[in-house]
């Protein structure tokens, strides 16, 4: 019971939390990324603010979606137990992706990139959003450590940018 408690708050904790502090992770993981890359940002307005409210709350509203779709309604099909341990480990790892990706996409949003842009740059960086990622299911890390993946996936951002032909470069901005 303990378990499926704590990873409950995990899932469901983590995307709540983005959605409650979402205007002062955009501050954190500006101030990061400006200082990792020596980048400007654009000044952040109200509008901005309130429209990375909305990102995050479609976000989590995504989260929840296939949590229910993806590990719940399986289980009202005949043999449905089977199919959900089969696509539970996909499941975890999309998961586990996509809350890495989104600490990554909070920065990608600041800089003005269009969503299907943000999806590209966040599988041609699997890797790093995983590694970014595997964090919101440690017990209470996820929620603890909040304040710094908003800036740690600012930082792959910047780091991803400092290539020629680099999803993040100037150079590759005008080309996609």
């Amino acid at each position: 019971m303990v378990i499926a408690s704590v990873l409950l708050f995990t899932v469901v904790g983590v995307p709540l939390l983005n959605v409650l502090l979402s205007p002062l992770l955009d501050v954190i993981a500006a101030k990061a990324y400006v200082e990792t890359s020596g980048k400007p940002i654009p000044n952040l307005g109200a509008a901005d603010f309130l429209r990375s409210l909305l990102s995050e709350a479609s976000k989590a509203v995504i989260v929840y979606t296939v949590i229910v779709l993806g590990f719940f309604l399986p289980m009202l099909l005949p043999g449905g137990l089977f199919v959900s341990a089969a696509i539970a480990p996909l499941g975890l790892l999309v998961s586990i992706w996509f809350f890495g990706w989104d600490n990554a996409d909070r920065t990608l949003a600041l800089l003005g990139w269009p969503l299907r842009r943000r999806i590209a740059f966040g599988l041609r960086h699997f890797l790093a959003c995983i590694a970014l990622g595997v964090w919101a299911f440690v017990p209470f890390a996820g929620t603890l450590l909040s304040f710094t993946m908003a800036a740690a996936g600012a930082m792959v951002v910047a780091r991803a940018g400092r290539g020629p032909g680099s999803p993040a470069s100037p150079a590759s901005a005008t080309a996609q």
